[in-house]
């Protein structure tokens, strides 16, 4: 019987009905590792003390054993794992003679560390699958699925049903399994992982993904599977995109201003050839006529111009504070004069007035852009919806949008029933120069026009639309919560300008306005790089009466200065030149006279160049293109200041 019991692998303890030890084999020595003078000691406690000392959970063990001596009959089946990590499988049940008379217990511990470590392993592996966020699975060589995670179950069935035991066949439309089927192919021909971007085709829209395949090997290293981690980065591509959107924006953006700058010079020497060329005497009576028509032509120009400096945000806002329900309003009565009978034009509000800071002419040009689009967008008619609310941008919206931030917003909607957009055109909208209009309709700046005065306004645009089903606008403005002094005085603005009004109606005509005298007299030093345009700009100011020194650039203008010891009473200098610009002549020039005017002309905004102007810097400003009336009725009033 000894040898019988020490021929086995598990250990064996019997103990009588008093719990005394009647037999037991070296296993359960070797297993509590008990030294041999503790084994054979016929002090059971002694070898009770030790084993216990090993045993991690011996209070639960402890338990146990009282629990069977006042439950005798009961069978006991638990794992225990020692200090050293061993887990034992432990089963003890009473000891039962001839008409059940109980003799005692046995017990048997089985040594099961490597399943248990595997079963471990597998719990972990388990919790690894459920909680990834990424889509895990292994296909056998013939393509069926012989584990998947609840991922990859949910992004590629989202009914729920389990990919186990099918096929990607069975569970993607055909190109798109062939697609996968191919990439594992790929993995059993190399023999090694391979990383592809995949598409997804889901009933809530494109989903772009990154699948990390690789082959499974058998202890021979032969391939019996292909796993894969497949991870959805359509956030990702979606930031992407917009990134790369933003960055082809801003290059539109300075290449459209550095274009604006060097046409407005243009358009400046044509605007005032013309003025001259209409103020000459004994001009054919045909000639004035095709000289208007040619002004007009260059201030259709000058237009363009400023569509293409707003985009680029070197067009100067003027920055208010407006309530804009009322600024909403006034442009929807402009807009149902033509926008047809066929289209339904909807204003709404929210219950709290929306305030903003920003340039009421802008906004204006925002709503008027996108409603003439959508009324394009309804040849037949159809429903178009302006909205104007108060909102919070949480921190997870605004990390959808590359140029959003959290806070506070007032968010304009302007929505249509019409044809919609294909996402290629959606991704182009905002495009300098982009139509989907006939030739010769629209120049392609609306949009692009939109999109530069919301950025310079400091907000944010979203755009929802799909074919045939309607186009909605989002924009994003930062609230500004009006005081009560705010609100009194934007009622009081609106009463005095309706008295103006009244007043304006009730004049005669030929009272409105006398006639201004330009001319004048007095030293003047003319600064821009563009020879042409300074000398042109010269002749008309001395047609008026004026001495005209010229400069091409600030280092020059200091030089001219110092040559009739400054005696100059204004100086005319554009922005932007070589060697040294305007806001670094401003300086020189104030250092050596405090009291000296000055008038700059740019093509660009004075915000533009304002902010690198001294704090007390005072000037006036004149846009490029302009005429030479405006040019020497600008001088006369800053000289008369």
């Amino acid at each position: 019987m000894e040898a019988l019991l020490n021929s086995t692998l598990d250990g064996v303890l019997v103990v009588d009905s008093q719990d005394r030890k009647i037999v037991q084999n070296q296993r359960v020595s070797d297993l509590f590792k008990l030294p041999r003078e503790i084994a054979d000691d016929p002090d059971d406690r002694r070898q009770v003390e030790a084993v216990m000392q090993r045993i991690k959970n011996g209070a639960l063990v402890g338990a146990t054993i009282a629990r069977l001596k006042t439950h005798p009959d009961e069978v006991a089946h638990a794992e225990s794992e020692l200090l050293d990590g061993t887990v034992l499988e432990v089963f003890s049940a009473p000891v039962l003679g001839p008409k059940g008379k109980r003799y005692g217990r046995i017990f048997t511990f089985r040594d099961v560390t490597d399943r248990a470590r595997a079963a471990e392993t597998q719990q972990r592996l388990q919790a690894i699958l459920d909680n990834s966020s990424a889509a895990i699975y292994l296909k056998d060589l013939s393509g069926r699925f012989l584990l998947t995670n609840p991922v990859y179950d949910e992004l590629f069935q989202p009914q729920g049903n389990a990919a186990v035991g099918k096929t990607t066949h069975e569970l993607l439309p055909a190109a798109e399994a062939a697609q996968r089927e191919a990439h594992d192919a790929d993995v059993i021909a190399q023999g090694r992982p391979i990383m592809r971007e995949e598409t997804l085709e889901r009933p809530d829209g494109r989903r772009f993904l990154l699948a990390q395949k690789f082959p499974l090997r058998d202890a021979a290293g032969k391939i019996v599977a292909v796993g894969g981690i497949t991870t959805d980065i359509t956030e990702r591509k979606n930031l992407e995109a917009q990134f790369l959107q933003a960055q082809k924006m801003e290059a539109f953006g300075q290449l459209a201003g550095g274009i604006a700058h060097d046409f407005n010079n243009i358009l400046a020497f044509m605007l005032i050839n013309l003025g001259m060329m209409g103020g000459e005497p004994g001009l054919p009576p045909g000639m004035r006529s095709y000289l208007k028509d040619l002004e007009s032509s260059a201030r259709r120009a000058s237009a363009l111009v400023r569509q293409l400096l707003v985009f680029s945000r070197r067009e100067a806002i003027r920055i208010r504070t407006m309530n804009l329900d009322q600024t909403l309003a006034e442009v929807t009565r402009l807009l149902r004069r033509f926008l047809g009978e066929q289209i339904q034009l909807e204003l709404q509000h929210g219950p709290v007035p929306p305030w903003i800071e920003g340039d009421p002419a802008m906004i204006e040009q925002i709503v008027m852009n996108l409603c003439v689009n959508a009324r394009d967008a309804m040849p037949s008619g159809g429903n178009l919806t302006i909205q104007a609310e108060n909102c919070v941008v949480e921190e997870q919206d605004a990390v959808m949008n590359l140029s959003a931030k959290p806070g506070r917003y007032v968010k304009i909607s302007v929505t249509d029933s019409g044809t919609g957009m294909t996402p290629d055109i959606l991704g182009k909208i905002f495009d300098p120069f982009f139509t989907t209009k006939p030739l010769n309709e629209g120049t392609g700046l609306g949009l692009s026009t939109v999109y530069g005065i919301i950025k310079q306004t400091g907000g944010f645009v979203y755009v929802d639309s799909v074919e045939h089903q309607g186009t909605t606008f989002r924009i994003f403005l930062p609230r500004h919560v009006a005081s009560a002094q705010e609100v009194a005085a934007e009622r009081s603005n609106e009463a005095e300008a309706a008295a103006a009004a009244g007043a304006l109606a009730a004049a005669e005509p030929g009272k409105r306005a006398a006639s201004a005298d330009l001319t004048g007299e007095g030293t003047i030093l003319l600064v821009e790089d563009e020879e042409g345009l300074r000398q042109l700009n010269a002749r008309g100011l001395a047609s008026r009466g004026y001495t005209v020194l010229e400069a091409g650039n600030g280092v020059e203008a200091i030089e001219v200065l110092e040559k009739y010891d400054g005696k100059v009473d204004l100086v005319v200098s554009d922005v932007v030149m070589p060697e040294m610009d305007g806001p670094t002549l401003l300086r020189e020039l104030r250092s050596r006279d405090p009291a000296l005017k000055i008038i700059f002309v740019s093509g660009y905004a004075e915000d533009a160049f304002q902010k690198h102007l001294p704090a007390d810097g005072q000037f006036a400003f004149l846009a490029k293109p302009f005429t030479l009336k405006q040019l020497v009725n600008e001088v006369k009033e800053t000289l008369a200041a």
